[in-house]
């Protein structure tokens, strides 16, 4: 019963990433029109903790740089 739980929770986590970095990078499109493949890449492996960061920094950011300039990674 345990690893179930540990099994759903962490399937959790891993969806709400990926919704996250799905969310991020339309974001990203929309505000810098390209994004280069090695971000697209850079957000999809992104932690929790990361996409966070840069949803956050998109607000203010002058360039795609500044983004992921923020944050760990």
């Amino acid at each position: 019963l345990e690893g179930f739980a540990r099994g759903r929770d962490e399937g959790r986590k891993e969806g709400r990433n990926e919704g996250m970095a799905a969310i991020l990078l339309r974001q990203l499109q929309l505000r810098f029109d390209d994004v280069p493949p090695n971000r697209v890449g850079q957000v999809n492996s992104a932690s929790g903790a990361e996409l966070d960061a840069w949803t956050a920094a998109i607000l203010t950011a002058r360039d795609i740089d500044e983004v992921f300039a923020s944050g760990t990674g």
